[in-house]
């Protein structure tokens, strides 16, 4: 078969209730954009660009309607493009596509083109079913960004600090040592409720402190246990506003750390705080997997503080290259250089992940009482009976924060909270 056999001498559409239209066609233009992260840094020539995969297809397509009813034929498609969902075209060239209609202009013009009815569209080719990934897919998925993100900032410390001088050096190990002083402050009320990681944690710790003695610092291996003690201690609970509080406090005191001059030491304390940084937003977008989210609300107050902490973060650490930016080139210090593109899309999948799952979870409900209730009844009316060993109850009184008299009585006027 030639490219004359595989073309056909009609466009051919279905719509969304399956009313068919065969048209005239001639050309049409079809493209496709590229989704690209675009980086730029001050008195750096070029850019610094990461391929995003693609977007949808567009499709321009311009056709017609003739004959004796090519008015009619014209006035039913514009009715019918009113339809919700996806087209189904044959198309001459390309054949079967299934599109959304993006926009549809028809014109009208019974003077010099009477015996025709012309029509120019926008159709959007969307993201096929089978590649929109289950929360499963995605909560590996951003388990995978955690380690490509952290790669990208130990990589980038590993590059950007400078061991020319001994005050360089000293620079490193004291900042390092200060860091390691507010992660054991932030992080402890986690790490000290598994006793097996307290003692891993401990001993990173103490292998820190030794990394930092030696004559020869390797950069590598101080990133990688710094980001470790950063990170692992939100495993021990599956608390999400407990991890994420305490990644909150840690990110904060990081900036404790901020320098005031210029200098190589300065950029070398910078460096540790924008590894640091690097790790504590990456903390907080896994700090989603696995956790405990109760209600749609503590899902959208996790994705709000994830969101937070990256933005304020980011924002420091713009502010913090100010400070440098009169430097020549290569002595100044660029806020997350080569770390921003791989943390940005890890902190993306965790806000989209917590906005997913929280479709799945309960609505809060909240009302004052009109009059005294005793909270063994209003858990048996809102949740539909006790649960099973009271299990409702103890919920109840354990989400409202009740104790002593209030467990058995509420008076009127105060506001309760349930989960539906």
């Amino acid at each position: 078969m030639t490219w004359q056999d595989r073309t056909k001498p009609t466009i051919d559409f279905v719509s969304p209730s399956k009313k068919r239209f065969s048209a005239a066609w001639k050309s049409n233009p079809r493209t496709l954009e590229k989704q690209l992260g675009i980086f730029k840094y001050p008195k750096i020539p070029g850019v610094v660009v990461q391929d995003l995969d693609t977007g949808g297809t567009i499709y321009p397509i311009n056709f017609s309607f003739s004959g004796e009813n090519h008015d009619q034929q014209a006035a039913a498609f514009f009715e019918a493009c009113r339809e919700s969902g996806l087209w189904s075209i044959t198309h001459p060239v390309l054949d079967k596509l299934n599109l959304q209609l993006v926009s549809i202009t028809e014109s009208l013009d019974r003077t010099e083109n009477a015996n025709i009815s012309d029509f120019t569209s926008e159709w959007l080719e969307p993201l096929a079913p089978e590649r929109i990934i289950s929360i499963e897919e995605q909560t590996e998925q951003l388990r995978n960004q955690g380690g490509e993100a952290n790669e990208a900032a130990g990589g980038q410390f590993e590059r950007f600090v400078s061991l020319e001088t001994a005050s360089d050096q000293n620079a490193v190990v004291v900042s390092s040592r200060s860091l390691l002083e507010r992660i054991q402050s932030a992080m402890s009320a986690l790490y000290e409720l598994n006793g097996q990681l307290n003692a891993y944690i401990n001993s990173v710790i103490r292998a820190v402190n030794n990394a930092l003695n030696q004559a020869e610092l390797f950069l590598g291996t101080i990133a990688s246990q710094i980001q470790q003690l950063i990170q692992l201690p939100i495993l021990a609970t599956n608390n999400i506003t407990s991890r994420l509080s305490s990644l909150q406090t840690l990110g904060a005191s990081i900036f404790d750390l901020t320098p005031i001059t210029p200098f190589s030491e300065s950029r070398n304390v910078a460096s540790v705080m924008d590894m640091a940084t690097s790790a504590v937003l990456i903390a907080s977008a896994q700090s989603v997997i696995d956790a405990e989210l109760e209600t749609r609300k503590d899902a959208l107050d996790a994705a709000e503080v994830i969101s937070e902490l990256f933005v304020n973060s980011t924002e420091q650490l713009d502010q913090l290259q100010k400070l440098f930016e009169d430097n020549r080139a290569d002595r100044q210090y660029f806020s997350q250089s080569e770390s921003f593109p791989d943390t940005t899309q890890a902190v993306l999948n965790a806000v989209d992940l917590a906005i997913k799952t929280s479709f799945n979870l309960k609505i809060e409900k909240r009302f004052v009482l009109e009059y005294p209730r005793a909270p063994i009844e209003i858990a048996l009316t809102e949740y539909g009976g006790p649960g099973e060993n009271d299990a409702n109850f103890d919920f109840f009184i354990t989400s409202n924060g009740l104790a002593g008299n209030e467990i058995l009585l509420l008076p009127a006027g105060k506001e309760v909270v349930v989960y539906v």
